[in-house]
């Protein structure tokens, strides 16, 4: 990200290249919407992770094959 807009400087300022009001526009929308994502992002792994819950199909063959599953109570028929 930062080396794109170091290359727009550069670009603009030294090789005299031109953009206008409405390039300017574009390439701030497109740099808010990759800090919006990085944001969101980066909130999204924090805390702690909710338990996963288990899969039922999984457990059902297991208790059907006579194994029980770690910490689980047998189910009842």
């Amino acid at each position: 990200l930062i080396c794109e807009v170091c290359v727009l400087l550069l670009a603009t300022h030294l090789m005299g290249d031109h953009l206008s009001l409405l390039n300017w526009l574009g390439f701030v929308v497109c740099l808010l919407g990759i800090s919006l994502h990085v944001v969101l992002r980066a909130l999204g792994q924090k805390g702690p992770k909710p338990p996963k819950e288990p899969d039922l199909e999984l457990l059902l063959l297991r208790h059907q094959d006579g194994e029980e599953a770690a910490g689980e109570a047998p189910l009842q028929r």
